[in-house]
C-alpha cells in the first residue's frame, strides 16, 4: 500500500514563515496607506480651517478705516493692535440700507487659552455701535478653538515691522498687517499659515475719508 504524500516539519515551518513574511508586508503596506489617508485629511482640514479664518481676517483688516474729522486732542484709539489683538473700525461690512458709502462697525480679534484642547481659541467681536471703547462691546463669535498660536506684526510705510500699533489721530494706519496662525492638528502635529493684508485706506492718497453727509461718530 503506497503511502499519501504530506508535508514534513521543516516544509511546514518554512511555509508558515513564508505566509508571516506576506501577511506583514500587506499589513504593513495597508497601515501605511491608511496613515497617508489620514495625514491627507488632517491636512485637507487645516487648510480648509486656515482658508475660512484667513478670509475673513482679510476682509475684515483690509477695511480697516479712521476718519478724517478726528481731532489731534482727541485720544481715541481707533485702530488698536498688540501682538496676539487688534481692534479697530471697519468698512468691510456694506450695506445699501444705510446712507451712501460706509456701514461701519467695530471688529476686534483676540485669543483665549483653551484647556481642553491645550491650545487658543480664536475670537472675533462685532459691534455695531462705534464708540471710544474699540475693545468692548457687542456680540462674539468663535472661528476655530485649534490653534497653537496667533500672531499680528504691523508694517509701515517704509517695510518696518511693529509688534503693536495705536492710532489715536487721523491717517495713522499701518501699510500692512502681517499675519501668522499655527492650526493645531492630532498627535501634536501643526501646520503654519501666514498672509500680509495691505490697508488701501492707509494710503496716502486715500488716508483721509470723510463720513458720510449726516453720519457722525458719537465722540
Amino acid at each position: 500500500m503506497r503511502r499519501r504524500a504530506g508535508m514534513t516539519l521543516l516544509e511546514l515551518l518554512l511555509a508558515l514563515s513564508l505566509m508571516t513574511v506576506v501577511l506583514t508586508t500587506i499589513y504593513m503596506v495597508f497601515a501605511n496607506h491608511e496613515d497617508s489617508v489620514e495625514a491627507a485629511s488632517e491636512s485637507r482640514e487645516a487648510y480648509g480651517l486656515a482658508r475660512m479664518v484667513l478670509d475673513r481676517l482679510i476682509r475684515d483688516i483690509s477695511g480697516s478705516w479712521l476718519p478724517s474729522a478726528q481731532a489731534e486732542e482727541e485720544e481715541n484709539d481707533l485702530f488698536s493692535g498688540q501682538e496676539d489683538r487688534l481692534d479697530f473700525i471697519t468698512t468691510a461690512r456694506l450695506s445699501s440700507g444705510q446712507a451712501p458709502g460706509l456701514d461701519l462697525v467695530e471688529v476686534g480679534y483676540y485669543t483665549i487659552e483653551n484647556d481642553a484642547r491645550d491650545g487658543l481659541t480664536l475670537i472675533r467681536r462685532q459691534d455695531k455701535i462705534i464708540d471710544e471703547e474699540i475693545s468692548e462691546g457687542g456680540t462674539t463669535v468663535t472661528l476655530t478653538n485649534q490653534l497653537e498660536a496667533f500672531e499680528i506684526g504691523y508694517i509701515d510705510r517704509e517695510g518696518e515691522v511693529h509688534t503693536s500699533w495705536t492710532a489715536s489721530d487721523v491717517s495713522n494706519l499701518p501699510r500692512s498687517v502681517k499675519i501668522k496662525i499655527v492650526v493645531r492638528l492630532a498627535e501634536d502635529k501643526t501646520e503654519t499659515f501666514t498672509t500680509i493684508v495691505s490697508l488701501p485706506l492707509a494710503w496716502p492718497k486715500m488716508s483721509g475719508i470723510k463720513l458720510p453727509t449726516g453720519l457722525e461718530l458719537p465722540f
